[in-house]
């Protein structure tokens, strides 16, 4: 099924009692879920395994509502040959999504559900930009230079026009205003220069030599240092937080950080121990403490740092 088909059997209330959304845009993927949801029941269920998700689908009663269950990144059900069979019959008349941020087509998984598969591929740049000049009221070269600073991503995009809407309503500014403000202020996350987002990456995965590469290109082009310091903070506390926890289930409440922020930071995990993670964000700590106190030369901190490091 693609998006055009989705879209139809969504306005003619003929969803799939069972489906599986796949890509980069799981906030777009949100969108969908939600407009299905209010035509469906106005419930969304969110259980961590197909296995308790079967768990809801039993033992309904007669007054008993149709369940909508969303389930995330659920690898077991993945390589459990023995459940594919049975699993549109024993969910009955709720309906099952399964959302996987990672789908491997040699996998017999996705050979096996392939007309179930809804996949979720990044909007251009052009589709992208007129998305959010209807959405937030921006101009169009606004509306590129976000998205194309921020890969496309859309759930980014929301993330950082949502900070740019409160400063607007804050300020009493218009959006395009508000947006001037938030870049001139650092407030707004975006790859306008992709050199310390290099650098951060190198040291996360312990690539020193090209790390040291991006260093001088940071250097040449007159970056912050307390700007390189906040992503390195940012970078590896997200990584710590993807290290110890246990699920990327209500991320953001619990952890305070995104559901995409924490999925980049899997892709990082490994390369530092958690006791080396808490002693990393206690360097930074303690040099951007230095650096507002007048003990470190804000030129110095971050060749500090990677002394430390």
């Amino acid at each position: 099924m693609n998006i055009a088909e989705l879209k139809v059997s969504i306005m003619s209330n003929n969803v799939p009692n069972f489906i599986i959304f796949t890509g980069e845009e799981f906030g777009i993927m949100d969108i969908y879920i939600k407009d299905i949801c209010s035509n469906f029941c106005g419930t969304i269920h969110k259980p961590e395994t197909v296995a308790d998700a079967l768990s809801l689908c039993r033992g309904k009663s007669i007054l008993s509502k149709n369940k909508l269950i969303v389930v995330t990144d659920d690898t077991d059900f993945v390589k459990n040959e023995k459940a594919w069979p049975n699993i549109k019959n024993l969910i009955g008349t709720n309906k099952l999504i399964l959302k996987y941020h990672n789908s491997d087509s040699r996998l017999s998984f996705w050979k096996n559900f392939s007309n179930d598969v809804v996949v979720f591929e990044k909007m251009s740049s052009n589709v992208l930009s007129k998305h959010l000049v209807n959405k937030f009221k921006i101009s169009y070269d606004n509306a590129l230079k976000i998205a194309t600073s921020l890969d496309n991503d859309y759930t980014r995009c929301l993330l950082e026009l949502d900070k740019v809407s409160y400063v607007s309503k804050i300020k009493n500014i218009t959006m395009d205003d508000a947006i001037t403000e938030c870049i001139r202020t650092n407030v707004l996350c975006l790859d306008l220069n992709t050199n310390i987002f290099d650098f951060v990456d190198f040291l996360l995965h312990k690539n020193y030599a090209d790390a040291f590469n991006a260093y001088k290109k940071l250097i040449e082009s007159g970056e912050p240092e307390l700007k390189i310091l906040n992503a390195l903070y940012n970078s590896f506390k997200n990584v710590l937080i993807a290290q110890t926890m246990s699920s990327g289930k209500n991320i953001q409440q619990n952890a305070g950080i995104s559901y995409y922020s924490y999925m980049k930071a899997k892709e990082s995990s490994g390369y530092y121990t958690n006791d080396e993670l808490e002693n990393i964000l206690y360097i930074l700590m303690e040099i951007e403490q230095g650096i507002k106190t007048g003990k470190v030369p804000p030129e110095f901190s971050i060749d500090l740092f990677l002394i430390n490091l």
